[in-house]
């Protein structure tokens, strides 16, 4: 943890793919080692990165499966896979580069 939680139960937290701003359900303090979750449908894939630049990560697609309604991606991030489900309008390849991201209300951080 960087810092402690802040009066809306959210803190940022350096991770060795850089600073995750997250939600906390209990309150953590500045040093504590913390575990970062997100839902595979709350994270979005994009070819570039986003214009805020919060909680995002680069990587390339390793897998994808068409599911009908979504499909579900395996995103190697460099030693770490995400798995991140879209809608089929978003169509990644793999091989190809792309960006994660996840909004910090939707970024839930859990003491370790």
């Amino acid at each position: 943890m960087r810092e402690g939680t802040d009066a809306e139960g959210s803190a940022a937290v350096e991770t060795p793919y850089g600073l995750f701003r997250c939600s906390f359900a209990q309150p953590v303090a500045a040093g504590q080692s913390v575990l970062l979750s997100a839902r595979p449908e709350d994270l979005a894939l994009s070819d570039q990165p986003p214009a805020n630049g919060i909680n995002v990560l680069a990587g390339k697609i390793a897998h994808r499966v068409f599911l009908g309604e979504v499909i579900d991606y395996l995103v190697d991030t460099g030693g770490t896979e995400i798995r991140v489900r879209t809608k089929p309008e978003l169509d990644f390849q793999v091989g190809q580069a792309v960006h994660v991201s996840v909004a910090p209300s939707k970024c839930v951080g859990l003491p370790s």
